[in-house]
């Protein structure tokens, strides 16, 4: 059994990391805090706006290739036992928004999203 050992892995140049291109690994991730506004952890992503009660837009550092990628995302509901969670999307930014299950949208203690896809 071989075994790798590394404290960094940088692209071929040396000047950066190496670009997932044909890897299936998340392209972007967040964590945010909705009541407090905040963005609680993210990777590939520069910046976050509350939009509204219950909705966020948040700009990916790195565009995606087109808007035909997925976000996989759910919340955790401040005061509501009833919640749904939803996003629209372009190639460089997509929103969230999560509402109290029943008509209302609903600031949530956090909410939690994945993307998968091509980079540009």
């Amino acid at each position: 059994m071989s075994e790798i050992r590394a404290n960094t892995i940088s692209d071929a140049a040396g000047t950066g990391p190496v670009t997932l291109t044909g890897q299936s690994a998340a392209k972007a991730w967040s964590s945010t805090n909705q009541v407090s506004f905040a963005l609680r952890d993210s990777f590939n992503i520069s910046s976050a706006t509350d939009s509204d009660v219950g909705r966020t837009a948040l700009n990916l550092t790195s565009a995606m290739a087109s808007v035909n990628y997925s976000v996989v995302q759910g919340g955790y509901p401040a005061t509501y036992t009833n919640h749904s969670t939803g996003w629209s999307i372009t190639a460089s930014e997509y929103r969230t928004w999560n509402s109290d299950g029943i008509s209302a949208y609903a600031d949530s203690i956090q909410i939690d999203g994945l993307v998968h896809g091509d980079l540009a």
